[in-house]
């Protein structure tokens, strides 16, 4: 079984109540395309493991937020903190504005937002989890850092591919820069044709 650092997720609030909603999301701290280049050559490459069933369950998307109202959910707290001006309502309803980063669209209400794994789960499952016990599944799915709020249109335009397949409009240094973080955190490989356009968006940055 692989274990990973426990590591808090960067500026997860641990009382709510002492959030303040500025709007920065974790590609705002994504590393330098520099940096992520020579993370990325540290990556093992390797052809995706398409045999291994995936249950969505086993990656626990998303677990109780307990800092947070009753019947709030680690999703609840990343929209908090990514929007601004956003208030918790009600049993758990967060208002306030969101800027997507995927595309720029202002969004006004929750329901048009949605919260991506920068690596999707079912990429990760077939990045070499084949060790993982279910804990360490639902560490990568709720694990913060690498969590983004985007638009509920540029969520399902992506899709949970991976880079080879699709990239977003805006912020692709800072997104392929998180994606290798998130890939060598956890210790995932990538195959051939990623990796290729990783670098390929790096480079250009």
């Amino acid at each position: 079984m692989k274990k990973f650092p426990i590591v808090l997720a960067v500026g997860v609030c641990l009382v709510a109540s002492a959030c303040s909603s500025k709007g920065r999301t974790p590609l705002d701290d994504a590393p330098s395309p520099a940096a992520a280049l020579q993370q990325l050559d540290t990556l093992v490459v390797a052809p995706e493991d398409v045999e291994l069933r995936y249950y969505s369950s086993d990656w626990a998307q998303f677990k109780a937020a307990p800092d947070m109202k009753q019947g709030c959910s680690v999703r609840d707290r990343v929209l908090r903190r990514q929007g601004t001006g956003t208030k918790v309502k009600g049993s758990c309803r967060i208002t306030g504005k969101w800027t997507s980063p995927y595309d720029g669209q202002t969004v006004k209400v929750e329901s048009g937002m949605e919260v991506d794994h920068v690596v999707g789960t079912a990429e990760a499952n077939r990045s070499g989890v084949r060790t993982w016990s279910k804990a360490d599944k639902e560490r990568f799915g709720n694990d913060e850092r690498f969590l983004v709020a985007v638009s509920k249109g540029s969520y399902q335009q992506r899709n949970g591919q991976d880079p080879a397949h699709w990239l977003p409009r805006g912020h692709r240094c800072e997104y392929a820069a998180l994606y290798v973080q998130a890939k060598a955190a956890y210790r995932l490989t990538v195959d051939q044709a990623e990796k290729s356009a990783l670098a390929g968006v790096l480079r250009g940055c």
